[in-house]
């Protein structure tokens, strides 16, 4: 029944690629041939022509087409058809399989000076991603002591186990080098690690973006020369490390924005539109205040600006006429 097919949805971690391998095979058994490999799924068209199929690692190949063209005639100098390649660096490749003839023909590796180029390509990105966990994990274990904040602590374990998963694929990789043959993992690890990933990844999203405030002040508002500046005061209820976001635009003038605390100006910045994330502060217990002050008449006295930063600022024409500012500062911990 040619014409017919299907997908699979696979996931194989680098160190689990003849998981991969001995899976492809297995559908060609059944009369399912790999048409596209992909970095979570695999699409078959129905063919009972039988194949034996090989993956090969090779990021570099991907940074130049004349290069990529080199790399897959290497292969079809060698009777392999190439199929595809991810975008991650894994490329496919198949060769018509003759009943009878010895797997050593079906080896894309024919000495073991190949095999392990390619497992270290690997292990460098993993190492790479080992030092990502690692530095995350401890960067939000001690936010979680200062803060106490409990998403804090859930990240740097999901962080911290990741970076334990990854340290296992090393160790996985460098048998693997010396013992090409051996076959040391059942392939349960990927769900863990691609969920491990999620999990922190989600985590981080949800601060950056959903956390919720413990103060916040977000407006638009129309402002001229005559504006007064604007003030506000809040309380933080206890003593810990807190996440200052602020969000400034404007169409003219300068703006500051300050947050102090008893006359001690705790955090001070700003600007015709600027933007902080994530910074963070050590507060106390007790009530601060901020300021949001315009600049507008006062600018070129305050800052003796010359006529080009007057210009850049839009601060040559009427300053009797209305302009927008939109304003967002807000605190999480």
């Amino acid at each position: 029944m040619l014409g017919k097919t299907k997908n699979k949805i696979k996931m194989y971690l680098a160190w689990n690629y003849d998981k991969e391998e001995e899976y492809i095979n297995s559908m060609s058994k059944k009369g399912w041939q790999l048409k596209k490999g992909g970095l979570f799924h695999h699409s078959y068209e129905k063919n009972d022509t039988p194949y034996r199929y090989k993956i090969d690692f090779n990021t570099k190949v991907k940074m130049s087409f004349e290069e990529h063209c080199r790399y897959i005639s290497i292969f079809e100098e060698q009777g392999w058809e190439y199929i595809n390649s991810t975008i991650n660096g894994w490329h496919y490749f198949r060769k018509l399989y003759v009943p009878g003839s010895s797997e050593e023909d079906y080896e894309i590796y024919t000495d073991n000076i190949s095999l392990k180029e390619m497992l270290s390509r690997w292990t460098v990105i993993a190492r790479f991603f080992q030092a990502f966990y690692l530095f995350y994990s401890i960067l939000y274990i001690s936010h979680y002591f200062k803060s106490k904040n409990t998403i804090y602590g859930m990240i740097a374990l999901f962080t911290f186990l990741a970076f334990i998963l990854f340290g296992v694929g090393i160790r996985i990789m460098k048998k693997k080098k010396a013992h090409p043959k051996v076959k040391l993992s059942k392939g349960y690890g990927v769900y863990l690690l691609v969920g491990t990933m999620l999990i922190s990844f989600s985590l981080m999203l949800y601060l950056a973006i959903w956390g919720q405030y413990t103060y916040k002040i977000d407006y638009t508002s129309q402002i001229n020369c005559y504006t007064e500046d604007f003030r506000d005061i809040f309380t933080v209820e206890k003593d810990g490390l807190y996440n200052l976001d602020i969000k400034c635009t404007s169409d003219r003038g300068l703006i500051m924005i300050q947050i102090s605390k008893a006359g001690v100006i705790i955090y001070n910045g700003g600007g015709m539109g600027f933007r902080v994330s994530n910074m963070l502060l050590q507060l106390e217990k007790g009530e601060y205040t901020v300021d949001v002050i315009y600049y507008l008449e006062d600018y070129k006295e305050k800052f003796n600006a010359s006529e080009e930063k007057l210009e850049e600022l839009n601060l040559t024409g009427n300053l009797e006429e209305m302009s927008e500012v939109k304003i967002l500062i807000g605190l999480k911990q």
